[in-house]
């Protein structure tokens, strides 16, 4: 993988996971499901 792709999904990893992060603090699980499938899903790549 070249740098600058690496460098963008590790972005979008940390963006997800600060998302998820408000999700959870807030009770939204239907959100939180939806943002823990796609850091799966990021983080088989």
């Amino acid at each position: 993988m070249a740098m600058p792709q690496r460098d963008d999904l590790i972005e979008e990893i940390k963006r997800t996971d600060l998302l998820l992060e408000w999700a959870v603090q807030h009770g939204d699980e239907a959100e939180a499901e939806r943002l823990r499938e796609k850091l799966r899903k990021l983080t088989e790549m």
